[in-house]
């Protein structure tokens, strides 16, 4: 999903959620003047279990941190030790550990004979893509506030745009629901109120937007396109890093190249200036191609290594994660 689209259906999101609340509202309001008590309860029961599903999942955004730290101490990472993550607070300490995480085999290193990538940002993704659908921050959650936060940004974050569509999809099935059914049974029991019908058709909307983002894991999705641009970045900042030392090397043998070519007595400047700066450029053009493909090398391979242990770490999740449902046999 590239970024235009993103924050179309971002803006789209945050003017139905926003306007679904309003109506709500209004309806509500709408209730109470027709003396209906019980409907406009309703509706405000919705609301304060809204609010109740906001602050839970506040709080359940640190929840992966925790049981992560669970994990490694009981032996299931082994990655990292009881100690190296015991200062884990919040997701972006998590983030920076795994980001900047130097085991063996550090690809920084001149010396080191092997090009292996010590990051293990993978960790960090696999773990909290559980948690996805439960990403929603007050940020996300609040009305109104959400809409000055996000809507004047020119670009959104994935973990935002995931946090706004799991926003949305709790006030659907908590508030949203109640109240479009207490509406079909006031426009079908009572009256045909302009307001109430408007609150329906909003209501509609965005219970079809929370649908979608079920079936299609929006979330899901998002927290992928984030991880594969995190990754990318990390393993250019580690390839570059590995191949500074051959860099260092080349450009050595470039200045001793340029004072050959430019002080031969037959071909050098004296005697031929022109052929003696073609000549050192033909010389400059073969040596950045040799550090061009020493660059893409030394990612591939990194790729390569980071790859094959991402895929090890997700299979062992996955598995780990059966075995904790397989019911356990009755005695």
């Amino acid at each position: 999903m590239n970024e235009p689209v993103m924050k179309l259906i971002t803006m789209m999101t945050l003017l139905l959620t926003d306007a679904d609340v309003i109506f709500s509202m209004l309806g509500a309001y709408t209730f109470l003047k027709a003396k209906k008590w019980a409907l406009s309860f309703i509706v405000w029961i919705g609301a304060l279990v809204y609010l109740g599903g906001a602050i839970v999942a506040y709080h359940h955004q640190w929840n992966f941190v925790k049981l992560f730290k669970e994990k490694v101490g009981d032996g299931r990472v082994t990655e990292f030790d009881n100690d190296d993550v015991q200062h884990l607070r919040t997701p972006m300490d998590f983030f920076q550990l795994c980001k900047s995480w130097k085991g063996k085999g550090d690809a920084s290193d001149p010396e080191s004979s092997t090009l292996v990538s010590s990051n293990v940002l993978y960790i960090y993704y696999a773990e909290r893509r559980q948690f996805r659908r439960t990403i929603v921050t007050f940020a996300h959650s609040l009305p109104f506030f959400r809409m000055m936060r996000f809507a004047w940004q020119q670009d959104i974050q994935p973990a935002d745009f995931a946090g706004l569509l799991n926003a949305n999809g709790l006030w659907s099935f908590t508030c949203g629901l109640l109240m479009q059914g207490c509406s079909i049974w006031y426009t079908i029991n009572v009256e045909w109120e302009t307001m109430v019908m408007a609150s329906i058709s909003i209501g509609c909307l965005t219970t079809v937007m929370s649908l979608l983002n079920i079936v299609l894991d929006f979330p899901g999705q998002l927290g992928r396109q984030e991880q594969e641009k995190s990754e990318r970045l990390q393993l250019e900042t580690e390839a570059e890093r590995a191949t500074r030392h051959r860099y260092q090397q080349i450009e050595k043998i470039v200045r001793d190249r340029e004072q050959i070519i430019f002080e031969d007595e037959k071909t050098g400047l004296k005697a031929d200036p022109l052929g003696a700066v073609m000549a050192q450029n033909e010389e400059v053009k073969k040596y950045q191609a040799a550090k061009k493909m020493l660059l893409v090398n030394a990612l591939q391979t990194l790729k390569d290594n980071y790859q094959m242990k991402k895929e090890a770490y997700e299979k062992l999740l996955s598995l780990q994660g059966q075995s904790n449902t397989v019911p356990k046999p009755s005695v």
